[in-house]
């Protein structure tokens, strides 16, 4: 675009200087007829809309999508409200669900509530959490067959507590190795939990480690676990 077409948006449109460089890609300017004015209102130019004072509109590009009340629990037959979401404010509890997986779960990226997994004696994997990458409290209790946590493979912050306690299936938590921070950790009454593998990447945990009752888990295991989370803490 020419000089002079700039100097025309700068006297009649009054927008900022990201909104003219927006207007003057390519190499010829806009026909007149393309671009209309009202009372000094630069309207469509390039599919951007430019308001009365400069600024420029940009639907959703780069930014999350948010949504939900952090007072509001909702149950696995209610998740069709958050389809569009990528961050939930609220928490989200599948119980005596029937189902083997969880992609009902809409492709969210943050949880700030709970997830609470909660007595599903058919759920056998973390299926639809793909995207999830925070979540500020995770529970996973008396989900018997549960044992594939491969989908949490994103999960990287738990703000919260992290609690895994009375699951048959689980044998290690293989997958989740993307996990860095837990405020608190309870791992309780997990009879066939034979390892802790997959919590390599696990850097800090804020406040209380519990870890009890898991009558397949060695105790060296355990101590393993510790010291190496206290270097990894001491070491930041």
């Amino acid at each position: 675009m020419g000089v002079k077409n700039v100097e025309w948006i700068l006297k009649y449109a009054f927008v900022t200087t990201a909104a003219v460089a927006l207007a003057s890609c390519g190499s010829e300017a806009a026909p007149q007829g393309d671009v209309g004015t009202s009372g000094g209102e630069l309207n469509d130019v390039g599919g951007v809309e430019l308001n009365d004072v400069g600024g420029v509109e940009l639907n959703d590009v780069g930014e999350d999508v948010v949504c939900g009340d952090p007072d509001v629990w909702l149950r696995q037959h209610q998740l069709e409200q958050l389809e569009g979401c990528d961050v939930y404010r609220g928490s989200i509890t599948f119980a005596d669900y029937p189902g083997e997986d969880l992609s009902a779960v809409p492709p969210l990226r943050v949880i700030e509530g709970t997830f609470n997994l909660f007595r599903n004696p058919n759920l056998k994997s973390a299926q639809g959490l793909e995207t999830l990458e925070q979540v500020g409290n995770l529970s996973i209790h008396l989900t018997d067959v549960f044992d594939d946590l491969s989908a949490l493979g994103n999960l990287r912050r738990i703000d919260g507590e992290f609690m895994v306690s009375g699951n048959q299936g689980l044998t290690h938590f293989a997958g989740l190795e993307s996990l860095r921070f837990a405020g608190s950790l309870r791992i309780e009454g997990n009879m066939n939990l034979a390892s802790l593998s997959g919590l390599e990447g696990l850097q800090e945990v804020a406040d209380e480690i519990a870890i009890s009752n898991n009558p397949m888990l060695s105790e060296e295991e355990i101590r393993e676990f510790r010291e190496r989370l206290e270097a990894a803490e001491a070491s930041e």
